[in-house]
C-alpha cells in the first residue's frame, strides 16, 4: 500500500538501502486514486470532484495526472530486479492489481515474487502471518558480509 509506494520511492533516491519488500504497492498515482474502490480514496475522489467542478472520473484523472509529479513507476527503473521481493494481490480493489502489475513490471518482473488471490488486507495480513521467513531470508542474503 503506501508503505511500498513510498518505498519503491526511496529505493530508487537511496542506494545505501541494499533491497526492499514491497507488498501490494502500485504504479501510477493518478490512476489509482481515480480507480481505487477504498472508502476513503473514494470519499477524497468525489469531494474533488466537487470542489473542482469535475464532471466525470475521466476528467479527475487528468486533473490528478497534471499535479502528481511523483510517481513510484519513476524510481522503480533505477532499481535492479534482484534487490526486490514484490507481493501482489490478485484481488485488489484499493491499489488496483493492474497498477500492482505496472510497478512489478517497471522494477523488472523481479524474481522474488508472490501473488495471493486474495484482496489488498488479506494479502496484507498473509504476507506478514505467513511469509516473514522468506523476507527475513531475502533481506539477509543481500546484507553485506
Amino acid at each position: 500500500s503506501m508503505g511500498a509506494i513510498y518505498s519503491s520511492i526511496v529505493l530508487g533516491e537511496d542506494k545505501r538501502i541494499n533491497s526492499g519488500i514491497l507488498v501490494v504497492g502500485g504504479g501510477s498515482i493518478a490512476d489509482i486514486v481515480t480507480d481505487s474502490k477504498q472508502k476513503y480514496i473514494v470519499k477524497y475522489k468525489k469531494d474533488r470532484m466537487l470542489k473542482e467542478n469535475l464532471k466525470s472520473e475521466e476528467a479527475f484523472r487528468q486533473k490528478m495526472k497534471e499535479h502528481v509529479k511523483v510517481d513510484p513507476l519513476n524510481y522503480a527503473k533505477l532499481r535492479s530486479s534482484s534487490e526486490i521481493y514484490f507481493v501482489m494481490a490478485s484481488k485488489d480493489k484499493s491499489v488496483p492489481t493492474k497498477y500492482q502489475q505496472l510497478l512489478y513490471e517497471a522494477f523488472g518482473s523481479p524474481v522474488n515474487f508472490k501473488k495471493y488471490k486474495k484482496g489488498h488486507v488479506s494479502t496484507l495480513m498473509k504476507a506478514h502471518l505467513s511469509d516473514l521467513n522468506k523476507y527475513s531470508n531475502f533481506t539477509n542474503s543481500k546484507l553485506k558480509k
